[in-house]
């Protein structure tokens, strides 16, 4: 964790500790574990302590992400932290397993997206389809564990998954396009950069990447950046090739909506932490009920989070290979009926329990058999009244 010394008062890193400290608390931690987050934990805390003291500043001075993600850190009470019974080695080691092949082949994707015509979305999409499937047919071929796999691992599946519907591809090939010819630009304006730019949207957490090879300029971009406009793209390319040193418009931006709602979903997607409380709903409190009355309470349970986008169709999806259950968070709202959110988390249990009809190498999951399970459901004709007169409206 370091310092950002700008005119605003913003910590590196803080943010980013907290919520890997959250997450290694969510569960049973061994005693060595316990020590390891209360030094990482006193040190963050002293740091911050130091720099406000230096700037003569209260908490209040740091942006609310920050401010929260300290007061996160200061509450944590190691005295009370359960110590996990089993050793280190009879436990699985998160982020343990790295799949061998993934990152190049993933990087191979990122270059043909980086100079492949739109034309091409349709073979693009299969390529991605392809790799996705590849990586979870690892995943099942060798029974692993979904921590067990290196954060990176993660995060590339859930990039794949994210683009792998047409209308979001379109909108990674729409904001390519856009930031090569911002970035083309001021290169053609500054000399000793090619202003041939390929474009990647990934998984990282640097504000950017840029490499000016002899052939052509590489740019990486974090991936909510396909939410940008014209005009951060250029602020951007300012950065990047004219050695800007103002990141506050950029940064302002990735704590804005647009960014941090997608950069939540690929979370989910990539396995992050659940949140199954919302304004209105409890999840985890209606799966209990859910899985009692329709399952004689012996379903595993998922992951259960909202998604963080408030969609209107697409009000629920199961995952397989993060056995996680997402509901739109368009359903946390007071005008949404417990029922109806019971009865679509109920839908997306089915899918867990059915699993998939793979014919003719396709597969089919809305089978005769899940319809029928699908309308035992005690509610169930006034919950699928309710959705189609919302999703109409």
């Amino acid at each position: 964790m370091a310092p950002n010394r700008s005119n605003t008062l913003r910590l590196r890193g803080l943010v980013r500790i907290a919520n890997q400290a959250r997450h290694a608390l969510s569960g049973p931690l061994t005693a060595e574990a316990r020590d390891h987050w209360r030094r990482q934990v006193s040190a963050a805390l002293r740091t911050v302590d130091q720099w406000l003291s230096e700037h003569r500043a209260t908490l209040l001075a740091l942006p609310s992400p920050s401010r929260k993600a300290y007061q996160f850190l200061a509450a944590i009470d190691f005295s009370t932290l359960a110590v996990a019974a089993a050793s280190p080695a009879e436990q699985p080691v998160p982020g343990s397993v790295r799949l061998s092949g993934l990152r190049k082949a993933f990087n191979q994707l990122l270059e043909r997206l980086a100079t492949a015509p739109p034309q091409q979305q349709g073979e693009l999409l299969k390529n991605l389809a392809a790799l996705r499937e590849g990586l979870a047919q690892n995943i099942s071929c060798h029974d692993l564990q979904w921590p067990q796999l290196t954060p990176e691992a993660r995060a590339i599946y859930g990039w794949l998954t994210y683009f792998a519907k047409a209308d979001r591809l379109a909108v990674y090939l729409a904001s390519r396009d856009q930031a090569r010819q911002v970035f083309a630009e001021a290169a053609r304006a500054s000399r000793g950069f090619h202003p041939d730019v390929r474009v990647a949207f990934r998984p990282t957490t640097s504000l950017f990447h840029w490499r000016n090879a002899a052939a052509a300029s590489h740019l990486n971009l974090p991936t909510p950046m396909i939410s940008f406009d014209g005009a951060l793209f250029s602020h951007l390319a300012g950065l990047a090739i004219r050695r800007r040193r103002d990141r506050e418009p950029i940064l302002a931006a990735m704590y804005g909506p647009p960014y941090q709602t997608l950069q939540a979903e690929l979370n989910a997607l990539s396995g992050a932490a659940e949140q199954t409380q919302g304004a209105i709903h409890d999840l985890d409190r209606i799966f209990t009920e859910v899985n009692r009355s329709y399952f004689k309470g012996a379903l595993a349970r998922p992951r259960l989070t909202w998604n963080k986008t408030f969609t209107q169709r697409k009000v629920g999806h199961y995952d397989p290979v993060t056995d996680t259950v997402m509901i739109s968070a368009s359903l946390d709202h007071p005008d949404a009926p417990a029922v109806v959110v019971a009865f679509v988390l109920y839908h997306e249990l089915l899918h867990k329990v059915h699993g998939a009809d793979w014919r003719n190498g396709r597969a089919r999951v809305h089978t005769p058999a899940f319809r029928r399970d699908e309308r035992r459901f005690q509610g169930y004709q006034e919950a699928e009244a309710w959705l189609t007169k919302w999703v109409s409206s």
